[in-house]
């Protein structure tokens, strides 16, 4: 193989895995809940929809917790 030919094939590697990376992005927030005790909780959550409700999220899994 010449030198272009390996650039290319690198170069179409590359591409494809920055796209194929790239489609799962979702935005993400975090959102602080205070407890009765005083502590608080941080959710990062993806960002809420207008018909959907925060909680909705935090029941299906897609909500993770963060210190």
């Amino acid at each position: 193989m010449n030198v272009f030919t390996k650039t290319a094939l690198v170069l179409a590697v590359a591409l494809s895995a920055l796209m194929l990376s790239g489609c799962d992005y979702v935005p993400r927030n975090v959102y602080e809940i205070e407890t009765k005790d005083g502590n608080t909780l941080k959710l990062l959550c993806p960002t809420v929809d207008r018909d959907r409700n925060k909680l909705t999220y935090t029941v299906e899994g897609q909500c993770v917790a963060i210190k």
